[in-house]
C-alpha cells in the first residue's frame, strides 16, 4: 500500500465526494479503514479544492477521487484546477447503491488496485530487446 507498505514511496489522498449517500457512506467506511492501515489520508473533496498547493501542482502526494456511480467528484477537482492521479467509480466494481457492509472488503481491494505503481517496463532483457 502507499504509506507504510512496501514498493510504494508517495502518500495516497483519498477524497470522497458524495458521503451523503449510502453508498458515499460505504465508500469514506472503506478510505477510513484503508487510513488506518497506513494506506494514505482521507481529506474532504472542499478542502483539497481549496488548498492553492494543489492548484500551483506542488502537492506531493497522489490524489486518488472515489465517486459511487457517476464522475461528480473527478469533475468537481478538475473545475477547481486539480486533476486526480486516480479515479475509481464504485458502480464500475459492481457496488450498487443498495449494497451492505459485505463490500467493504471489495472497495479497500478497488481503491489499492486503483493506486497500483505498475512498472511497465521489465527490468531483465528479452529476446526482443537484445
Amino acid at each position: 500500500m502507499i504509506q507504510k507498505r512496501k514498493n510504494n514511496k508517495q502518500v495516497v489522498v483519498i477524497t470522497i465526494f458524495d458521503i451523503e449517500t449510502r453508498l458515499g457512506k460505504l465508500c469514506l467506511r472503506a478510505a477510513g479503514e484503508l487510513e488506518q492501515e497506513g494506506f494514505g489520508r482521507v481529506v474532504r473533496i472542499t478542502e483539497l479544492a481549496a488548498d492553492k498547493k494543489w492548484k500551483r501542482g506542488t502537492g506531493t502526494e497522489r490524489i486518488l477521487v472515489v465517486d459511487g456511480t457517476d464522475h461528480r467528484g473527478y469533475s468537481f477537482l478538475v473545475q477547481n484546477g486539480i486533476t486526480p492521479d486516480h479515479h475509481l467509480v464504485a458502480a464500475d466494481l459492481g457496488i450498487e447503491e443498495d449494497d451492505g457492509e459485505e463490500v467493504l472488503q471489495l472497495l479497500k481491494d478497488g481503491m489499492e488496485a486503483e493506486c497500483a505503481l505498475v512498472d511497465q517496463v521489465p527490468n531483465f532483457p528479452c529476446s526482443c530487446c537484445s
